[in-house]
């Protein structure tokens, strides 16, 4: 296989051209989501790979419960979650929210970022603080400027990392400030969850501050304890 930065940026600008099947493919031979190598090439997301229709407070709540975990508590809430049984459910809608972009790479890559947020769940509401205001999370949406501590306050929560993400974002790679708290290892949790229903994602949270230990201090507090800083990466 070709360098995979070189695959990845290929994809992002030639992707419609390939096969859905080959795709699949792909995935597989680049350990990814089959959904985010959908995005990334500009194909229809199927339903069947899609979370399904659950409370967006659930997924809130689930998702800032998951940023109190240490890696150890990670790892079992992962494990947790993946022997949780299958359900039958109705994904929600496939397609992306229109948002208002300008240029061709801008719309492409901020296309690209709702999928793969949609394809986890994830909204510019219900994802957990991740070092960036909401937004320039709704700039990244709307085909602004990118910069890698953009990007890169990004990837971990969707569980990719800076360099994947750069490379069908267009960006090159340099020194920058990083200003991320999250790491991959939460994206793993949210890619785990996937499948999870509402009540389901209830439970998740349930058994989150059971690993972590959280003490609720009844007020929201949007940050995240240090997961970057003690990543194993």
């Amino acid at each position: 296989m070709a360098e995979r930065a070189d695959v990845l940026s290929g994809l992002a600008v030639d992707g419609h051209h390939f096969a859905p099947a080959d795709l699949c493919v792909l995935a597989a031979d680049l350990g990814m989501l089959t959904a985010d190598v959908l995005v990334v090439a500009g194909h229809e997301v199927p339903t069947r790979l899609l979370p399904p229709r659950r409370s967006s407070k659930a997924m809130r709540d689930f998702g800032y419960r998951v940023t109190h975990c240490d890696h150890a508590a990670l790892a079992s809430l992962k494990d947790f979650l993946l022997a949780l049984p299958e359900t039958d459910y109705v994904s929600a809608p496939a397609g992306p929210e229109p948002v208002e972009v300008t240029g061709a790479s801008a719309a492409r890559f901020s296309r690209m970022l709702d999928g793969l947020m949609r394809n986890r769940g994830l909204t510019t509401l219900t994802m957990p603080f991740i070092g960036l205001s909401t937004s320039t999370l709704l700039g990244m949406l709307r085909g602004r400027p990118l910069s890698l501590q953009q990007l890169k306050a990004v990837a971990g929560p969707i569980g990719w990392t800076l360099q994947d993400l750069a490379a069908v974002a267009g960006v090159p790679l340099g020194e920058f400030d990083d200003c991320s708290v999250l790491c991959r290892h939460v994206g793993e949790v949210f890619i785990a969850a996937v499948r999870l229903d509402t009540e389901q994602l209830i439970l998740a949270g349930a058994e989150a501050d059971r690993l972590s230990g959280r003490v609720d201090q009844e007020m929201w507090k949007p940050v995240a304890y240090g997961l970057r800083e003690t990543c194993p990466d």
